[in-house]
């Protein structure tokens, strides 16, 4: 598993920030990702969220995959990164970790049930290359309109670009575990 620190801010803060942990999912499907495009700001992100009180890593990436994108994930595999970053907005400092996982979804796909802040994005899951990803959100760094986390999913995609044919690997494994219904002791959560 490879370790993003964001923002430099993140070392000397976080001892004296609240915590946030938070799960997303990297959902390979042949050549392209499941990622979140919203509508309001042009980017994308990828599914998941915050793991609420009493959930497990795994429960919370089920639940926000779910209500985000409307599909099941029906594997979930290696923790391939895990981003740090330190957020500070007004008088609310903060230390976000974000722990992403290759998963594989089942083919049906449900209803979205977003938050209102989500709805007020326009948030919709779309598959689209990571390089597309990447270069849409790049375009938007810097405008002064990007959302908070526009920074870290490009870090975590470039990230994946780099490590595109190991990847792939990974999601051919997750992708034959549905079919087999098996699943080698390296990929269990």
């Amino acid at each position: 598993m490879q370790i993003l620190i964001i923002d430099e801010q993140y070392n000397e803060k976080k001892d004296s920030c609240r915590m946030r942990r938070a799960v997303r999912a990297v959902v390979y499907k042949h050549d392209v990702i499941l990622m979140i495009y919203s509508n309001k700001n042009g980017d994308y992100k990828f599914p998941g969220g915050g793991i609420e009180k009493g959930e497990n890593e795994e429960e919370a990436l089920r639940r926000e995959v779910k209500e985000e994108t409307g599909y099941d994930i029906s594997v979930i595999g290696e923790k391939i990164i895990c981003a740090c970053e330190y957020r500070k907005y007004d008088d609310d400092e903060f230390v976000m970790e974000s722990n992403y996982y290759v998963c594989s979804i089942n083919d049906g796909q449900g209803h979205q049930d977003l938050d209102d802040y989500e709805k007020e994005l326009g948030f919709v899951p779309f598959f689209v290359s990571a390089e597309e990803a990447c270069r849409i959100n790049i375009s938007i760094l810097g405008s002064g309109n990007e959302p908070a986390w526009t920074k870290r999913e490009v870090l975590v995609l470039e990230k994946l670009l780099e490590a595109n044919p190991q990847m792939t690997q990974i999601a051919q494994i997750v992708g034959k575990c549905i079919k087999h219904t098996c699943l080698p002791e390296t990929l269990i959560n």
